[in-house]
């Protein structure tokens, strides 16, 4: 009553409500699809939700329609350690490096 509006056409008041429970692109689109001069009606805006919906379920199938190409390669974990010049673990994992005094250690990670 205070819009001055009668009740029988609470139209933009319940779009206003509504279209702030809409995400960001979908209110975004209804701002832009619709005429700014002339006050919506609720049936316009059912007609562009059901619109946005029937659109975002076309997208949504046609992604769930696209298959993945999967292929799996074989590959060999080849290690070195610089420090005894194994092929059988890296350097952290070397006994001997792990065994050598810290300023052994400290002098060859220096070089």
């Amino acid at each position: 009553k205070n819009l001055k509006q009668s009740v029988d056409q609470w139209d933009m008041l319940l779009i206003s409500i509504l279209s702030k429970k809409l995400d960001q692109y979908t209110n975004r689109a209804y701002q832009l699809d619709r005429d700014s001069d002339v006050l919506p009606t609720m049936e316009e805006f059912i007609l562009f939700l059901e619109k946005r919906a029937i659109a975002l379920e076309d997208t949504t199938e046609s992604k769930k329609n696209f298959t993945n190409k999967v292929t799996n390669i074989a590959t060999k974990n080849t290690f070195l350690c610089y420090y005894c010049n194994s092929s059988n673990h890296a350097m952290h994992g070397c006994p001997r490096f792990k065994t050598a005094s810290i300023d052994d250690r400290i002098a060859f990670v220096e070089t």
